[in-house]
């Protein structure tokens, strides 16, 4: 072992793509010389046609042996090194590649262990593990007991079908010198589940995951979209949180979230009302997050004034993506049908040909400190921003949550009352699901659970009636939702009342770029 190197750093990584490659021949007489000029994984095939080895040394310090006609994976600090043989003559090739991880500290003749993602409980799973140090190591996978994945190598790989259960990757440091530990690993669900980070400081309303599960026979949809659509029909709303200091105590937030991916890059698309119940006033804000692999950051935050609002406080949340000279540009805008104003108030563009996704097999890519987000749609109420969880004290409304098929909005196949993807939260609500994509919800007890259609336990107040929103009887000849500048929508609100189709409102407005 080289003892002037005080770490032994060993990685975990998902997938090696070569950046430099090379080939040499080597014989007794011949060194070749290998500068790395930065920390990598190199990959090493040495060729011989008789017994023989080859060894790489850092100064005059022996670094690792590799044996004739076999290939190994090695992590490389930044510096010079050789590579010496004893066979007559062999071929040697080798590639370098830039490697990315959760350093650990791992204390002389010690262990550590990384827990795998809390979603290893959700569901049966697949997880691919990719194993690479300066030395050798010993790496195993614990649930109730030890699982050896390698044992005095270098780097080990390996694939495991597993059930659902708690899992960790355990490094062991056979030596009497500290290292250090990178850790990552391919996740691959069976389908998710959102019950697993559930618990009673959810943000509550609707929400879609892309999962169904009908009587324990679960099963997955995808669920590509341009635009999200949220409803919402507030008769009265008054929340206090006098715990927490994160946001004003009277605040509330409604909230219509998406993700949008290109299959490289993921964003968390968030369309805010903020609320403010003691003064009843409001403002608008569109909030945009990089939840791509190792990124995990706010890049883009838009807000409106604010505004007064009255009861009923009825309107549409809109988010959308749309296409134009190679970019995809979201938007946000919100349709207040108290007020009878529409607000086209915030867009951002990104490379790449984006769409929403809902996806019940995957999350977005995470790593060893943080978890993915679900690929889900959610209209939810919460929390006055920061993460707050506030408590409704008087409350009651309709909720419905669509997503653009074609021309029309439709409900999604499934729902759930909870969302999964905000930090924001809310005490003391109740929600029923009335089918078509809606839901009536009011003060009461949280109710987490995938929702199916059932009716109220009392009546609904008839100052509104029995309002459905039947995305499916919208016109087919109605464009419902485009970005663009000085564009004329039309948006046709159709309710079902008695089984009579009505078209309540239709209103006609003017978009903005940037309103």
């Amino acid at each position: 072992m080289l003892k002037k190197l005080t770490t032994l750093a060993i990685l975990l990584i998902m997938f090696f793509q070569p950046i430099l490659s090379f080939s040499a021949v080597l014989s007794p007489e011949y060194v070749h010389m290998i500068e790395v000029k930065s920390l990598g994984v190199v990959t090493i095939c040495f060729t011989s046609d008789e017994p023989s080895y080859a060894t790489l040394y850092l100064g005059n310090q022996a670094f690792l042996r590799i044996t004739s006609n076999s290939s190994t994976k090695v992590l490389l600090p930044q510096g010079e090194y050789e590579i010496k043989s004893n066979a007559s003559q062999a071929r040697l090739n080798y590639s370098w590649s830039k490697v990315s991880g959760e350093t650990l500290v791992v204390g002389p003749n010690q262990s550590v262990i990384q827990w795998v993602t809390p979603y290893s409980s959700g569901s049966p799973f697949r997880i691919t593990v990719n194993v690479v140090g300066n030395s050798t190591f010993n790496s195993y996978l614990y649930n109730s007991s030890f699982m050896l994945i390698s044992a005095n190598k270098t780097w080990a790989y390996d694939t495991l079908h597993l059930s659902p259960g708690s899992y960790g990757i355990v490094v062991n440091n056979p030596h009497n010198y500290s290292e250090e530990a990178c850790l990552n690993y391919v996740f691959d669900p069976s389908y998710v589940n959102p019950f697993v980070v559930a618990n009673e400081d959810m943000p509550m309303g609707l929400a879609s995951y892309g999962v169904m599960n009908d009587s324990g026979n679960v099963t997955t949809y995808e669920i590509n979209t341009s635009s999200l659509l949220g409803y919402v029909n507030i008769s009265q709303i008054r929340t206090l949180n006098s715990s927490q200091d994160l946001a004003n105590p009277y605040s509330a937030s409604i909230q219509l979230n998406g993700v949008v991916s290109n299959g490289d890059q993921q964003y968390f698309i968030q369309n805010v009302i903020y609320m403010n119940t003691f003064n009843d006033t409001y403002y608008l804000t569109m909030n945009v997050f990089n939840v791509s692999l190792d990124e995990n950051s706010l890049i883009y935050v838009s807000s409106t004034s604010v505004k007064e609002f009255t009861f009923p406080f009825v309107g549409y949340l809109v988010l959308n993506v749309s296409q134009t000279n190679g970019e995809s540009v979201m938007r946000s805008g919100f349709v207040n049908l108290t007020s009878e104003k529409t607000y086209w108030f915030s867009n951002y563009s990104v490379k790449g040909i984006f769409d929403f996704l809902v996806n019940g097999k995957n999350y977005t890519p995470g790593n060893v400190s943080r978890s993915g987000l679900f690929y889900d749609a959610e209209l939810v109420i919460g929390g006055g921003g920061n993460g707050e969880v506030t408590s409704l004290k008087s409350y009651n409304g309709w909720l419905a949550l669509l997503y653009l098929n074609g021309t029309r909005y439709v409900p999604f196949p499934s729902y759930y009352s909870f969302g999964a993807d905000t930090k924001e939260g809310v005490d003391n609500m109740h929600v029923v699901y009335l089918g078509s994509g809606e839901a009536y919800s009011y003060t009461g007890k949280e109710n987490l659970r995938e929702l199916k259609p059932e009716g109220t336990p009392f009546p609904l107040p008839k100052v509104f009636g029995f309002e459905k929103i039947n995305s499916t009887r919208f016109p087919n000849t109605t464009t419902l939702i485009h970005s663009g500048d000085n564009m004329e929508i039309e948006l046709a609100l159709v309710s079902v009342l008695s089984g009579v189709v009505a078209i309540v409102a239709v209103l006609k407005f003017r978009s903005s770029r940037g309103k």
